[in-house]
């Protein structure tokens, strides 16, 4: 009975972190449905995350939602550029495991690596490419705390 238990509470654990990030699958949903900003709400409400807010630069309007994972905040952006009027999905996190599966979700995609670059301020920005999107991948630190980004666009060529 005590195994049944331990079992229980193991499979819960291990369970509920993964699930609680958006997979690969999700984040392409999420852009095909990314013109339509009530699609995104629900979609991202039904996942957990809640508007945060919205900022505008320029040509790029930008849509912010989050939960807390733990006591780490996740954040999702969808984004839309006014001049090419494409649309990108971005994910915000601080946990390293992230970076991993980042890494993950381009080699088991057929990404190629385009550049690579390390910017002035130390963050290391990875661009890839498959025949249907584009990823840039970066590894920074904000504030003193490491900060993964996935950016995920359809392909432009």
């Amino acid at each position: 009975m005590l195994k049944r238990y331990i079992f229980i509470v193991l499979f819960l654990l291990s369970g509920c972190s993964s699930e609680e990030y958006l997979t690969y699958s999700d984040l392409i949903s999420l852009l095909d449905i990314a013109d339509n900003e009530t699609k995104v709400e629900n979609y991202l409400t039904e996942r957990g995350l809640k508007f945060s807010y919205e900022d505008s630069r320029g040509s790029l309007k930008t849509k912010l939602y989050d939960k807390y994972i733990g006591k780490n905040e996740y954040v999702i952006a969808v984004s839309h550029n006014t001049d090419t009027g494409l649309p990108s999905v971005n994910e915000y996190s601080k946990i390293s495991d992230r970076w991993d599966y980042y890494n993950q979700i381009v080699s088991g995609n057929g990404y190629k690596q385009t550049n690579s670059e390390t910017k002035a301020n130390g963050d290391l920005v990875i661009y890839y490419s498959n025949s249907e999107y584009e990823i840039t991948l970066v590894k920074g630190n904000v504030q003193g705390e490491d900060q993964y980004i996935l950016m995920l666009r359809k392909a432009t060529d």
